[in-house]
């Protein structure tokens, strides 16, 4: 049996709510691929993607014009939301099935080309669930490897309507000059970019970002023959680690509140136990 065609894949990970799903669905639409494949987009507050959905883009033209990827397939990979509202989907076991998949994109043929990470424009406060969500990039990655990430600021086109330019790139400069500042490359420094999502202006679409990260990719082949350097998290568990060794998931472990997943597990049940008496009492009111 031949060996399956080589495939650089492209992971989007961020918050529930970010775009994740919209934003892999309008670069499939640029690129015309088949209807049936497109991913669900949710509308509530609990991640519509629940497990990783890679999307292969066969003997597409997105790789012919980068000389070291030339040939390659292209993979689109959603990922599920982190700090999803569901408490049976706590961002340990995300962070687990991201990192199952690409334990077996090898096996695979799959090279893994760089992240793109988004974050909604429209959140006022960068609160502690985005830092998390956050650092569980940087320990995915590892800060050599940053170069190959892209931050995305999302729904600008939404936004700009209601919140207003200046609100929304006073946020932007925010991310960049505070939150994001470690992370993003600087003078003589290579490290990841940042960049906005807008699919109503030349520059800023999903095809626009995608071909960032391949166009970085493509550059480092060409200076190590051939080869990309591993994630952080390739290398752990290239040296045997179980999940819970890795720095993704020590960190999440460190994170980890019993008492906040008791209490989330009370109100669920609390909900749940209300909405049953609601019934009950219904099905008791008489009916003329």
């Amino acid at each position: 049996m031949s060996p399956a065609p080589k495939s650089v894949a492209i992971l989007i990970v961020g918050m529930t709510g970010s775009g994740k799903s919209r934003f892999t669905n309008d670069f499939l639409d640029k690129v015309g691929h088949k209807l049936e494949e497109r991913v669900e987009v949710g509308h509530t507050l609990a991640s519509q993607t629940q497990d990783v959905v890679a999307i292969t883009v066969e003997d597409s033209e997105e790789t012919d014009n980068y000389e070291h990827i030339r040939g390659h397939n292209l993979v689109i990979v959603d990922t599920p939301g982190f700090d999803d509202s569901d408490w049976s989907r706590p961002d340990m076991e995300i962070a687990r099935k991201i990192v199952n998949w690409i334990a077996k994109s090898r096996e695979s043929n799959i090279v893994i080309g760089g992240f793109i990470y988004l974050h909604d424009i429209s959140l006022d406060r960068y609160n502690a669930n985005a830092k998390k969500t956050q650092n569980i990039l940087v320990n995915l990655c590892g800060k050599d490897e940053l170069k190959r990430v892209v931050m995305v600021t999302s729904k600008w086109a939404r936004e700009l309507d209601i919140a207003g330019p200046e609100l929304l790139h006073s946020r932007y400069d925010e991310l960049r000059t505070q939150y994001w500042s470690s992370l993003l490359e600087q003078e003589g420094v290579s490290r990841a970019k940042m960049r906005r999502w807008n699919e109503a202006i030349q520059g800023e679409t999903a095809f626009d970002i995608v071909h960032l990260i391949l166009e970085v990719a493509n550059d480092l082949m060409g200076q190590s023959k051939g080869e990309l350097n591993s994630f952080l998290i390739q290398d752990e568990l290239s040296m045997g680690m179980s999940f819970e060794k890795t720095q993704t998931g020590s960190a999440l472990l460190k994170y980890f509140d019993p008492r906040e997943w008791l209490e989330s597990l009370r109100g669920f049940f609390s909900r749940l136990f209300g909405l049953q008496r609601t019934n009950i009492r219904c099905s008791e009111i008489p009916r003329g």
